[in-house]
């Protein structure tokens, strides 16, 4: 079953980033992505090992503002991180499940 949306375009011209919310998450996150440029954006979820637990998004973007919701029901609390890599740029942030 798949349990992410496609990513849609809201906007143009906003600094490249990462958000996710809310924090901590239950059953749903929601992630916003900003690209300054297009790019090939990819954006994973890991655990406190390293373990990656899901790719939210993994395509070849314009520049913009992407939304996606991923229904997190199936994942055991914790902290985890989540990691956008756009063409040279990578960032990483942490966030907790309950």
């Amino acid at each position: 079953m798949e349990n992410r949306k496609i990513f849609r375009s809201i906007d143009d011209n906003i600094i490249a980033g990462v958000n996710a919310s809310p924090n901590p998450f239950n059953n749903e996150l929601n992630v916003e992505l900003n690209l300054e440029e297009g790019a090939e954006a990819t954006i994973q979820l890991f655990d406190m090992l390293g373990k990656e637990r899901v790719t939210l998004v993994n395509q070849n973007l314009s520049a913009g503002t992407y939304k996606t919701e991923f229904d997190a029901a199936t994942l055991p609390s914790g902290t985890y991180f989540y990691r956008l890599t756009a063409g040279e740029y990578t960032e990483t942030r942490k966030i907790s499940g309950v």
